[in-house]
C-alpha cells in the first residue's frame, strides 16, 4: 500500500477496499488490521490507520485475537461432513469452530430435533448456522426460517448452551461488551450476575440485548408464554 515505505504514506487506507472485496459477493477472509510500528513516524500514515480503525469499529464484527483465528484454520481442514440416508447432516471434529456457512440462502436448519445448534442468520452470501460449541452437530435443512426462539448473532463465543421451552441457560464471553441478538416475538429478558437486561426490538423484528461486560457468566434468557 505504501510502495515499500516510499509513498504514498497514507496508502494503508486502501486496505478498506481489500476488506470490501474479500467480503462481497462472498466472504473469503476476516478483517485483519496488520501494520508496522514505523507507521507512527508519518502523520499521513497515522491518519490512514485511524480511518481504518474507525471503519472497522462501524462494522458488525466478532473481534478475536489472531492466535484464536489461527486455531480455526487447522480445525476447518480436519472437520468431517457426512449425511445420513434420512437427509440429516452431521458435521464432526469442529473443535473451536462455532459457525457453519450454507451457501444456499434458502436452506435453514431445523432447530427442532437438531443437536448442538443454537441458531442461524442469513447474510449476503448464505445462511450461517451457529453451533452450541459442540464438537459434533446434527441437523436437517429446509427452506423455512426457524420459528423457534434462537440466537441470531453474538460478538462472543458460546461456552455452554442449554435451550428449553421456557428459555435458554448459557454463557457467552468475548473481548468487548457483549451484544446478543435473538429471534422471536416473545417478551424476554436476560438475567446475568443478578441483573435483568431487557432487549430492544430491531428494525428486522429481532431482539437485541446489550450486556455491560465481556462475559455473560451463568446467564438465563427468560421468555414469557
Amino acid at each position: 500500500y505504501t510502495n515499500d515505505w516510499t509513498g504514498p504514506f497514507d496508502g494503508f487506507r486502501r486496505v478498506i477496499e481489500t476488506f470490501d472485496m474479500t467480503d462481497q459477493p462472498r466472504r473469503l477472509k476476516p478483517v485483519n488490521i496488520y501494520y508496522h510500528f514505523y507507521t507512527g513516524t508519518k502523520i499521513a500514515a497515522m491518519r490512514a490507520l485511524e480511518e481504518v480503525y474507525e471503519w472497522s469499529l462501524a462494522q458488525d464484527v466478532h473481534p478475536v485475537y489472531a492466535s484464536e483465528y489461527a486455531e480455526l484454520v487447522p480445525a476447518f481442514r480436519q472437520a468431517g461432513v457426512s449425511r445420513y440416508l434420512d437427509g440429516t447432516w452431521k458435521v464432526s471434529s469442529l473443535g473451536p469452530i462455532q459457525s457453519l456457512r450454507i451457501l444456499n440462502k434458502q436452506s435453514w436448519p431445523e432447530l427442532s430435533g437438531s443437536d448442538g445448534i443454537s441458531g442461524a442468520t442469513q447474510l449476503h452470501d448464505g445462511v450461517y448456522i451457529h453451533t452450541a460449541g459442540n464438537d459434533t452437530v446434527l441437523f436437517n435443512l429446509n427452506s423455512e426460517r426457524p420459528i423457534d426462539h434462537h440466537l441470531v448473532s453474538a460478538n462472543g463465543r458460546i461456552q455452554y448452551w442449554d435451550a428449553s421451552e421456557s428459555g435458554v441457560r448459557f454463557r457467552i464471553s468475548g473481548h468487548v461488551p457483549l451484544v446478543l441478538e435473538f429471534s422471536g416475538t416473545q417478551a424476554c429478558s436476560i438475567v446475568s450476575q443478578g441483573e435483568t437486561i431487557r432487549g430492544v426490538r430491531s428494525a428486522n423484528g429481532n431482539i437485541i440485548y446489550k450486556l455491560p461486560a465481556r462475559d455473560s457468566f451463568d446467564a438465563v434468557l427468560n421468555c414469557q408464554a
